[in-house]
């Protein structure tokens, strides 16, 4: 997508141009823009020509909320409330996208990355059609970085996981790559207890109930991701596993410091050692061992 969004902007805007007419609006918080938040400025920003001849002024929006639902419910996110302050921004603004912006030269890039497996682009949303009918929409598929960082995590290749977990945090907020880093080892020890346990000849009847019965228990995952945990959890032992939710513990204060911590450590640098620490192959014979807790 990246690639995709650069040479779009290339053949819209030369770069010594960009300072005075590029306007890029992307959240430095953990949540997604709000159309009713920018939209007027986005409409105030593009209906105003460029100061220099044969120069467009271009904005770009990165993760704009409206543009994504939970799948399932696309019925009701695809249109809101009449009469709310949300539904006139966003009729006011498909409207501009669909008249006011096409009598310009002035352009609009959307950029919406699905990071969270919850969402997705509503195609049947206003403003997607309104999208799709003043320009065009080009989908990227690729590589599912999350879903990589956990293959690496789990068949212990550190420096397949320390690549992407970079490649993560440029997409990603620090709170959701640590739920993933929480998860897939609280997955990998439960595989390791009931692969444990099955050997001793233990019913997965009386197993179940060593764990929640929701979806983060063992028996609560979809079977592909269960037979996944249970081979990777073979290339760990239980002090590793333990070893490594107890420094997850630590890690969780530098996601989110409190008022009283004199310090705080790295956060990035901290999660590379920890990969680097619990999720590396240690060569045969090498005599090492995971540090021993309490």
């Amino acid at each position: 997508m990246n690639k995709v969004h650069d040479r779009t902007l290339n053949s819209l805007i030369p770069s010594e141009m960009r300072d005075e007419n590029l306007t890029e609006l992307i959240t430095a918080s953990n949540k997604a823009l709000k159309l009713e938040d920018i939209g007027w400025d986005v409409v105030s920003e593009l209906s105003t020509l460029s100061f220099f001849e044969d120069a467009r002024r271009v904005v770009t929006i990165t993760d704009l909320q409206d543009l994504c639902g939970i799948p399932g419910r696309q019925a009701a996110s695809a249109s809101p409330k009449s009469g709310s302050k949300k539904a006139k921004v966003t009729k006011a603004f498909c409207d501009f996208l669909t008249e006011g912006l096409l009598q310009t030269p002035n352009a609009i890039i959307f950029l919406n990355y699905e990071k969270d497996m919850n969402t997705q682009v509503l195609k049947t949303s206003a403003l997607y059609k309104a999208i799709k009918k003043a320009g065009w929409v080009q989908e990227c598929r690729g590589e599912n970085k999350t879903f990589a960082f956990e293959d690496a995590l789990r068949s212990k290749q550190a420096e397949k996981a320390l690549l992407l977990y970079r490649d993560l945090r440029k997409i990603a907020p620090p709170n959701m790559i640590f739920n993933t880093l929480n998860r897939i080892t609280r997955s990998l020890l439960q595989a390791k207890i009931v692969s444990i346990q099955r050997r001793k000849k233990m019913r997965d009847a009386d197993l179940k109930q060593l764990f929640p019965d929701d979806r983060t228990g063992f028996f609560g995952m979809h079977e592909f991701v269960q037979t996944k945990n249970l081979e990777g959890a073979h290339l760990f032992d239980v002090p590793e596993l333990v070893g490594a939710l107890r420094e997850l513990l630590e890690i969780n204060r530098l996601v989110v410091p409190v008022s009283t911590d004199v310090y705080v450590r790295d956060l990035p640098q901290s999660i590379e050692l920890w990969i680097l620490r619990w999720f590396s192959r240690k060569p045969v014979g090498s005599g090492w061992r995971p540090p021993q807790w309490g």
